[in-house]
């Protein structure tokens, strides 16, 4: 019963914790998707509960089938006052204990890779200054602008309104949205250094953009020229990032070199005339190549207008909207986003993850904490008398604690051993989440390993101390 009352009271605070826990979950989860809807579900809080209880009937069942399955009449010869207390029954309990820490060290190491591979992450440089810079995603209709010259002229006429706006420093195109936004791949075969027959040609993020684009996001120019009005396509020119030219032409400079763009073999080849800085388009994580092509080749109707500002953007975004407007009012406006707030999106799901798992770790480590805490300190009440007897013939302070804090760190280091063993195979599975960090990293997992028996420690010391403040004429006369 008392076992029962236990789990009961316990699953009605873990309940409780759950609750709280959602709603810390929300305030800091943005961007994982239906998070703000989601609710504790009754069915998880019933089953959650129920096997709270079982595990109260379990825990509660040992003593009793001991209790029956045992002659009494010993018991009270010896004066034994509790149950459990053979060396098989010690044996369980630091089986139990050894398990805790074993399985709370690879959800600790996960959740450290996952945080170190995320603060690294929050470090990458984006490649643009997403400092006072808006996009408005506007999608021209495609009946009425059917045509590269209809496109090409709502912009000719759209764009010069947008930087006569107050407050507006800059504006400029471009298909993707860095560092996360990005649809369009292509392939291409280098003149000078084709592939193989049969070989697959290599591909990489490709995007329309005006020549205003780099300016306007702060990308520099760090060899050739920019576009110009010329490059309409009669002889196609791309711009690439530093890192494709390093990629594809580590022993010279990719100007001049060109390229077969698509697999089209029967169009004129392509010529790059400028290599621009990195700016990440697969992720913080992923690479800086990239390849830019005009627009003046080729519109597209969907097409991101960057604004950068004098003040904070959401001041000018009405004002562009009502340009945008006068231009056609029926074109839809209503996706805009600050490159600020975009950039801190990109992370939204590995800072998911690492709260997700460091809230998981949190609640191991407690329960590894508890569980050798609460073995101690009935090891000190039950051996209370015997620690009354030592001190009573001389043994000092310092043995008793040691002699406590030895008995609970042996069985936190075989945990530790298992869990470290454990966390080099299961952590493997977390690679393909993990930037700049190996999924074994040393340093991670000994740090871990550390704490884990630094809390250990702490649990151990504390009912040591309390062994050591036992009064030995008091536990020898209760005895």
């Amino acid at each position: 019963t008392e076992s029962i009352v236990l789990a009961v009271v316990g699953a009605i605070a873990g309940i409780v914790v759950g609750v709280l826990g959602l709603e810390v979950l929300k305030a800091i989860g943005p961007g994982v998707p239906r998070l703000d809807g989601a609710q504790l579900d009754a069915r998880a809080v019933v089953f959650a509960a129920g096997a709270a209880v079982l595990a109260g009937i379990i825990v509660g069942a040992y003593p009793v089938a001991l209790l029956l399955g045992r002659d009494p009449a010993p018991a009270l010869r010896e004066g034994d006052r509790t149950t459990g207390a053979t060396r098989r029954t010690h044996a369980i309990r630091g089986a139990f204990v050894v398990t805790e820490f074993a399985l709370a060290l690879p959800v600790l190491a996960g959740a450290a890779l996952l945080l170190n591979s995320f603060m690294r992450l929050q470090q990458v440089d984006p490649g643009f200054d997403p400092t006072r810079l808006v996009a408005v995603h506007v999608a021209l209709p495609s009946g009425r602008y059917a045509a590269d010259t209809a496109i090409a002229a709502y912009w000719a006429h759209a764009l010069p309104l947008v930087r006569d706006v107050p407050g507006v420093a800059d504006a400029g195109l471009g298909e993707a949205l860095p560092p996360s936004d990005w649809w369009n791949t292509n392939n291409f075969d280098l003149i000078d250094r084709p592939v193989p027959p049969g070989g697959a040609q290599p591909v990489s993020p490709w995007m329309m953009v005006g020549r205003e684009y780099f300016a306007t996001l702060g990308v520099p120019l760090l060899e050739g020229r920019l576009f110009t009005p010329a490059d309409t396509g009669a002889q196609p020119v791309v711009v690439v990032s530093r890192a494709w030219a390093e990629h594809y032409y580590p022993d010279g400079s990719a100007i001049g070199r060109r390229l077969i763009s698509g697999g089209c073999t029967t169009c004129v080849p392509t010529t790059i005339v400028g290599v621009v800085g990195d700016v990440k388009y697969e992720g913080l994580g992923g690479t800086g190549d990239a390849v830019y092509e005009p627009l003046t080749q080729g519109w597209a109707r969907n097409l991101n207008l960057f604004v950068r500002t004098e003040g904070p953007p959401m001041q000018v975004v009405d004002r562009v909207r009502g340009v945008l407007r006068s231009v056609d009012p029926g074109i839809p406006l209503r996706d805009v986003v600050t490159m600020g707030d975009h950039v801190y999106a990109s992370t939204a799901q590995p800072r998911h993850l690492t709260t997700l798992l460091g809230g998981f770790a949190i609640a191991a480590v407690a329960l590894a904490a508890v569980g050798i805490f609460g073995m101690l300190s009935y090891t000190v009440s039950a051996r209370r008398r015997e620690i009354g007897v030592r001190m009573a013939l001389g043994a000092p302070h310092a043995t008793v604690i040691g002699m406590i804090v030895r008995r609970g760190m042996r069985h936190a280091i075989a945990g530790a051993v298992l869990g470290l063993a454990a966390a080099l195979v299961g952590t493997r599975w977390l690679a393909g989440a993990l930037y700049g960090v190996g999924a074994t990293d040393p340093v991670t997992l000994l740090a871990v390993t550390l704490l884990l028996l630094g809390v250990a420690f702490v649990a151990c010391w504390l009912p040591a101390r309390r062994a050591a403040r036992i009064d030995p004429t008091e536990a020898i006369r209760a005895e």
